[in-house]
Protein backbone atom coordinates (compact mmCIF):
# COMPACT_ATOMS: atom_id res chain seq x y z
CA UNK A 1 0.00 0.00 0.00
CA UNK A 2 2.85 2.47 0.84
CA UNK A 3 4.66 2.07 -2.48
CA UNK A 4 1.46 2.05 -4.27
CA UNK A 5 0.49 5.50 -2.51
CA UNK A 6 4.32 6.58 -3.35
CA UNK A 7 4.24 5.59 -6.66
CA UNK A 8 0.84 7.29 -7.25
CA UNK A 9 2.24 10.82 -5.63
CA UNK A 10 5.60 10.41 -7.93
CA UNK A 11 3.43 10.52 -11.14
CA UNK A 12 0.79 13.39 -10.01
CA UNK A 13 4.19 15.62 -9.45
CA UNK A 14 5.38 14.66 -13.10
CA UNK A 15 2.15 15.47 -14.26
CA UNK A 16 2.15 19.07 -12.78
CA UNK A 17 5.80 19.41 -13.77
CA UNK A 18 5.24 18.40 -17.59
CA UNK A 19 1.83 20.71 -17.70
CA UNK A 20 4.15 23.62 -15.85
CA UNK A 21 6.75 23.20 -18.72
CA UNK A 22 4.01 23.18 -21.45
CA UNK A 23 2.60 26.52 -20.61
CA UNK A 24 6.70 27.75 -20.87
CA UNK A 25 8.14 26.57 -24.45
CA UNK A 26 11.26 28.06 -22.81
CA UNK A 27 11.93 25.43 -20.78
CA UNK A 28 11.62 22.37 -22.37
CA UNK A 29 12.00 23.80 -26.40
CA UNK A 30 9.81 21.99 -28.70
CA UNK A 31 11.31 19.20 -31.32
CA UNK A 32 10.59 19.69 -34.91
CA UNK A 33 6.92 20.18 -36.05
CA UNK A 34 5.83 21.48 -32.26
CA UNK A 35 5.00 24.54 -30.75
CA UNK A 36 6.34 28.04 -32.70
CA UNK A 37 9.37 28.86 -30.93
CA UNK A 38 9.85 32.70 -32.36
CA UNK A 39 7.56 34.01 -34.32
CA UNK A 40 7.15 37.57 -35.63
CA UNK A 41 4.44 39.42 -37.71
CA UNK A 42 3.76 43.38 -38.65
CA UNK A 43 1.17 44.65 -41.39
CA UNK A 44 0.64 48.28 -42.48
CA UNK A 45 -2.69 49.74 -44.18
CA UNK A 46 -3.25 53.66 -45.23
CA UNK A 47 -3.68 55.99 -47.70
CA UNK A 48 -0.95 56.00 -49.95
CA UNK A 49 0.11 59.28 -52.20
CA UNK A 50 2.44 58.50 -55.34
CA UNK A 51 4.62 60.62 -57.66
CA UNK A 52 6.18 59.16 -60.43
CA UNK A 53 8.97 60.51 -62.74
CA UNK A 54 10.24 59.06 -65.60
CA UNK A 55 13.22 60.19 -67.81
CA UNK A 56 13.70 57.94 -70.84
CA UNK A 57 16.73 57.62 -73.63
CA UNK A 58 15.68 60.85 -74.90
CA UNK A 59 16.41 62.71 -71.94
CA UNK A 60 12.75 64.43 -71.79
CA UNK A 61 11.32 63.98 -68.41
CA UNK A 62 7.90 63.18 -67.58
CA UNK A 63 6.12 63.09 -64.20
CA UNK A 64 2.80 62.71 -62.76
CA UNK A 65 1.11 62.14 -58.95
CA UNK A 66 -1.76 59.49 -57.93
CA UNK A 67 -3.45 58.56 -54.72
CA UNK A 68 -5.11 55.68 -53.40
CA UNK A 69 -4.62 53.01 -50.97
CA UNK A 70 -1.80 50.13 -49.88
CA UNK A 71 -1.39 47.23 -47.83
CA UNK A 72 1.86 45.26 -46.60
CA UNK A 73 2.34 42.12 -44.47
CA UNK A 74 5.42 40.02 -43.15
CA UNK A 75 5.69 37.24 -41.14
CA UNK A 76 8.21 35.16 -39.78
CA UNK A 77 8.36 31.80 -38.02
CA UNK A 78 11.43 29.88 -36.26
CA UNK A 79 10.82 26.23 -35.06
CA UNK A 80 14.16 24.77 -34.03
CA UNK A 81 15.79 25.37 -36.60
CA UNK A 82 13.28 25.78 -39.41
CA UNK A 83 12.82 29.31 -40.76
CA UNK A 84 9.78 30.68 -42.78
CA UNK A 85 9.63 33.88 -44.05
CA UNK A 86 6.04 35.63 -45.98
CA UNK A 87 5.90 38.93 -47.33
CA UNK A 88 3.09 40.69 -49.45
CA UNK A 89 1.95 43.89 -50.86
CA UNK A 90 -0.70 45.10 -52.84
CA UNK A 91 -1.50 49.18 -53.80
CA UNK A 92 -4.51 50.81 -55.62
CA UNK A 93 -4.33 53.94 -56.79
CA UNK A 94 -5.68 56.35 -59.64
CA UNK A 95 -4.46 59.15 -60.86
CA UNK A 96 -4.96 61.52 -64.48
CA UNK A 97 -3.70 58.70 -66.99
CA UNK A 98 -6.01 55.95 -65.08
CA UNK A 99 -6.00 53.34 -62.57
CA UNK A 100 -2.77 51.65 -61.47
CA UNK A 101 -1.80 49.00 -58.47
CA UNK A 102 0.73 46.89 -57.75
CA UNK A 103 0.68 42.78 -56.27
CA UNK A 104 4.01 41.53 -54.45
CA UNK A 105 4.37 37.72 -52.88
CA UNK A 106 7.56 36.15 -51.37
CA UNK A 107 7.31 32.63 -49.93
CA UNK A 108 10.33 31.60 -48.72
CA UNK A 109 11.46 28.63 -46.29
CA UNK A 110 14.64 27.33 -45.54
CA UNK A 111 17.03 26.15 -42.23
CA UNK A 112 18.74 28.82 -40.07
CA UNK A 113 22.09 27.46 -37.99
CA UNK A 114 22.27 27.51 -34.83
CA UNK A 115 24.52 30.85 -32.74
CA UNK A 116 22.79 31.65 -30.41
CA UNK A 117 18.58 30.67 -29.27
CA UNK A 118 17.32 33.84 -31.14
CA UNK A 119 20.11 34.30 -34.07
CA UNK A 120 22.06 32.44 -36.83
CA UNK A 121 23.16 32.31 -40.82
CA UNK A 122 20.49 30.67 -42.96
CA UNK A 123 19.72 28.97 -46.18
CA UNK A 124 16.24 29.36 -47.97
CA UNK A 125 14.32 28.54 -50.79
CA UNK A 126 10.94 30.07 -52.53
CA UNK A 127 9.16 31.71 -54.89
CA UNK A 128 8.27 35.27 -55.77
CA UNK A 129 5.78 36.90 -57.99
CA UNK A 130 5.36 40.34 -59.30
CA UNK A 131 2.64 41.95 -61.02
CA UNK A 132 1.50 46.10 -61.36
CA UNK A 133 2.30 49.25 -62.47
CA UNK A 134 0.66 52.76 -64.32
CA UNK A 135 1.78 54.86 -67.19
CA UNK A 136 5.43 55.02 -67.27
CA UNK A 137 5.98 51.96 -64.99
CA UNK A 138 5.50 48.33 -65.73
CA UNK A 139 6.49 44.84 -63.90
CA UNK A 140 5.91 41.50 -64.08
CA UNK A 141 8.10 38.62 -63.36
CA UNK A 142 7.46 35.12 -61.92
CA UNK A 143 11.04 34.10 -60.14
CA UNK A 144 11.25 30.57 -59.04
CA UNK A 145 13.31 29.34 -58.07
CA UNK A 146 15.00 31.63 -55.63
CA UNK A 147 17.31 31.26 -52.99
CA UNK A 148 18.30 33.36 -49.68
CA UNK A 149 22.00 32.89 -47.84
CA UNK A 150 22.30 35.22 -45.22
CA UNK A 151 21.94 36.10 -41.25
CA UNK A 152 19.04 36.78 -39.20
CA UNK A 153 18.26 38.08 -35.54
CA UNK A 154 14.61 37.14 -34.28
CA UNK A 155 13.09 37.99 -31.24
CA UNK A 156 9.51 36.73 -30.62
CA UNK A 157 7.08 39.56 -31.07
CA UNK A 158 9.76 42.36 -30.71
CA UNK A 159 12.70 42.22 -33.31
CA UNK A 160 13.74 41.05 -36.79
CA UNK A 161 16.74 41.82 -38.21
CA UNK A 162 17.71 40.19 -41.26
CA UNK A 163 20.28 40.92 -44.20
CA UNK A 164 20.55 38.34 -47.30
CA UNK A 165 22.09 37.62 -50.85
CA UNK A 166 19.43 36.53 -53.16
CA UNK A 167 19.61 34.25 -56.62
CA UNK A 168 16.96 33.50 -58.26
CA UNK A 169 15.61 32.36 -61.94
CA UNK A 170 12.97 34.58 -63.40
CA UNK A 171 10.59 32.03 -65.68
CA UNK A 172 8.77 34.82 -67.11
CA UNK A 173 8.27 38.94 -67.26
CA UNK A 174 8.77 42.56 -68.36
CA UNK A 175 10.28 45.64 -67.33
CA UNK A 176 8.56 48.54 -68.83
CA UNK A 177 10.36 51.67 -67.73
CA UNK A 178 9.47 54.32 -70.48
CA UNK A 179 6.42 56.25 -71.10
CA UNK A 180 7.50 56.28 -74.54
CA UNK A 181 6.80 52.38 -75.01
CA UNK A 182 9.71 51.11 -74.10
CA UNK A 183 10.02 47.44 -72.82
CA UNK A 184 12.15 44.50 -71.76
CA UNK A 185 11.67 40.51 -71.45
CA UNK A 186 12.62 39.22 -68.48
CA UNK A 187 12.11 35.57 -69.66
CA UNK A 188 14.73 32.56 -68.59
CA UNK A 189 16.42 35.07 -67.09
CA UNK A 190 18.68 35.33 -64.10
CA UNK A 191 18.28 37.15 -61.09
CA UNK A 192 21.24 38.33 -58.42
CA UNK A 193 20.51 40.38 -55.48
CA UNK A 194 20.39 40.93 -51.81
CA UNK A 195 17.33 42.32 -49.23
CA UNK A 196 17.05 43.81 -46.03
CA UNK A 197 15.30 43.70 -43.29
CA UNK A 198 15.35 45.64 -40.01
CA UNK A 199 12.20 45.79 -37.50
CA UNK A 200 12.66 46.97 -33.76
CA UNK A 201 10.30 49.22 -32.03
CA UNK A 202 8.67 51.84 -33.78
CA UNK A 203 10.81 51.70 -36.69
CA UNK A 204 10.52 49.73 -39.57
CA UNK A 205 13.06 49.52 -42.77
CA UNK A 206 13.29 47.39 -45.97
CA UNK A 207 15.27 46.92 -48.38
CA UNK A 208 15.35 44.98 -52.04
CA UNK A 209 17.50 44.88 -54.75
CA UNK A 210 17.02 42.64 -58.17
CA UNK A 211 19.67 42.81 -60.88
CA UNK A 212 18.55 40.73 -63.92
CA UNK A 213 20.96 39.81 -66.09
CA UNK A 214 19.01 39.77 -69.41
CA UNK A 215 19.68 37.89 -72.56
CA UNK A 216 18.31 40.38 -74.95
CA UNK A 217 21.40 42.16 -75.72
CA UNK A 218 20.92 45.48 -73.66
CA UNK A 219 22.09 46.25 -70.87
CA UNK A 220 21.27 44.71 -67.02
CA UNK A 221 17.48 45.75 -65.74
CA UNK A 222 17.93 47.11 -62.10
CA UNK A 223 14.96 47.53 -59.69
CA UNK A 224 15.75 49.13 -56.30
CA UNK A 225 13.21 49.44 -53.48
CA UNK A 226 13.42 51.26 -50.16
CA UNK A 227 10.71 51.49 -47.35
CA UNK A 228 10.57 53.11 -44.16
CA UNK A 229 7.95 53.51 -41.69
CA UNK A 230 7.24 54.81 -37.96
CA UNK A 231 4.34 53.42 -35.53
CA UNK A 232 3.70 54.61 -32.51
CA UNK A 233 0.16 53.73 -30.93
CA UNK A 234 -1.46 51.86 -33.69
CA UNK A 235 -0.32 54.55 -36.44
CA UNK A 236 1.97 54.56 -38.89
CA UNK A 237 4.13 56.75 -41.35
CA UNK A 238 5.60 55.15 -43.90
CA UNK A 239 8.24 56.50 -47.25
CA UNK A 240 8.81 54.57 -49.99
CA UNK A 241 11.13 54.93 -52.65
CA UNK A 242 11.72 52.52 -55.97
CA UNK A 243 13.59 52.94 -59.12
CA UNK A 244 13.88 50.76 -62.39
CA UNK A 245 17.17 51.68 -64.04
CA UNK A 246 18.41 49.84 -67.82
CA UNK A 247 18.33 49.97 -70.97
CA UNK A 248 14.83 50.27 -72.76
CA UNK A 249 13.95 49.01 -76.52
CA UNK A 250 11.66 51.11 -78.98
CA UNK A 251 10.25 48.70 -81.54
CA UNK A 252 13.73 47.83 -82.95
CA UNK A 253 15.39 50.38 -81.81
CA UNK A 254 17.84 50.93 -78.08
CA UNK A 255 17.62 54.12 -76.42
CA UNK A 256 19.67 55.28 -73.89
CA UNK A 257 19.02 53.62 -70.33
CA UNK A 258 16.15 54.95 -68.98
CA UNK A 259 15.25 55.66 -65.48
CA UNK A 260 11.51 55.27 -63.43
CA UNK A 261 11.66 56.29 -60.07
CA UNK A 262 8.14 56.67 -57.71
CA UNK A 263 8.29 58.23 -54.17
CA UNK A 264 5.40 58.00 -51.98
CA UNK A 265 4.09 58.37 -48.64
CA UNK A 266 1.38 56.41 -46.59
CA UNK A 267 -0.80 57.37 -43.32
CA UNK A 268 -2.47 54.45 -41.66
CA UNK A 269 -2.87 51.70 -39.15
CA UNK A 270 -0.16 49.88 -38.22
CA UNK A 271 -0.66 45.65 -36.38
CA UNK A 272 1.83 43.56 -34.99
CA UNK A 273 1.62 40.02 -33.43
Amino acid sequence: MLVAAYVALALSKDTQAAQSDSLNPLVTPPSHGGQVVSVYAESETGLMGLVTADRGGTGEATRFASVGASLRRLGVAYDRGLVVRVSNAMELAGSERGVEGQAVADVSGGYRFHVTDDSGPFVRGGIRGILGGDALLYQSMIELPQAHLGYQYLKSKTTFIEAAARVGFSIFGRSDASGEGGRRALDQVADVGAIATLRTGPVHLSADWSHFLTRDGGSAIDWLSVSLCGTAHKLALCTDARAMLGDQHIGNVEIASGRVTQVGLTLGFAGSK
